[in-house]
């Protein structure tokens, strides 16, 4: 656990230089200044699995790191102090990531560089931004096909929205992720 007040310190800073906010409330989590994003789907509820944790990993080794700042989402209305459960997460063990019998809600896992980050959500996503070559080494790591995995996620969630959930976050999130024109394709083909 990060517990003094400059580890803190150290920690909100990397977070700063990837995340536009630290709640989970918003469809566009990442900085202007993200090369690239993508969409992990679907993930165990809040959670990476372990092939998508290993596909992490192998993805922050391109930009150094072999570690990783975890911040648990806490209230939206309180930016960083509204996060908690702050620690280092050693990229090369899925348990110091997800120890057993712990229920780990909503994060973000990030660089201690800034380079990277990676929030999830309870709708079975994540979502990953940071340098390029982070980006690209992860999409070749994931076990899942990316086009495949958004036109799921668009398809499962419009699906949602038909039953009565509430999905007006659905496509600004695919364009603060691809563009608006990936975002026009997909919507289209719904």
């Amino acid at each position: 656990m990060l517990e003094t007040a400059e580890e803190l310190r150290r920690a909100e800073a990397a977070g700063r230089e990837v995340f536009r906010s630290f709640d989970d409330g918003t469809s566009q989590p990442f900085r202007k200044s993200i090369e690239a994003r993508l969409l992990v789907y679907p993930i165990d509820y809040t959670m990476l699995e372990p092939e998508q944790f290993g596909a992490l990993a192998a993805a922050a080794a391109t930009v150094g790191d072999r570690t990783a700042y975890l911040a648990g989402y806490g209230d939206p209305e309180a930016g960083w102090h509204g996060t908690y459960d702050h620690r280092v997460v050693a990229l090369d063990d899925f348990l110091d990531y997800k120890p057993k019998g712990q229920l780990i809600l909503e994060h973000m896992l990030y660089s201690p560089q800034g380079a990277w980050g990676v929030a999830t959500s309870h709708g079975d996503y994540a979502v990953a931004g940071g340098r390029q070559s982070f980006v690209d080494a992860l999409r070749r790591h994931l076990p899942q096909r990316e086009n495949e995995a958004v036109e799921a996620f668009v398809r499962d969630w419009r699906e949602i929205g038909r039953g009565g959930g509430h999905v007006d976050w659905l496509r600004p999130l695919i364009e603060h992720l691809y563009g608006e024109h990936r975002a026009a394709t997909v919507w289209s083909d719904g």
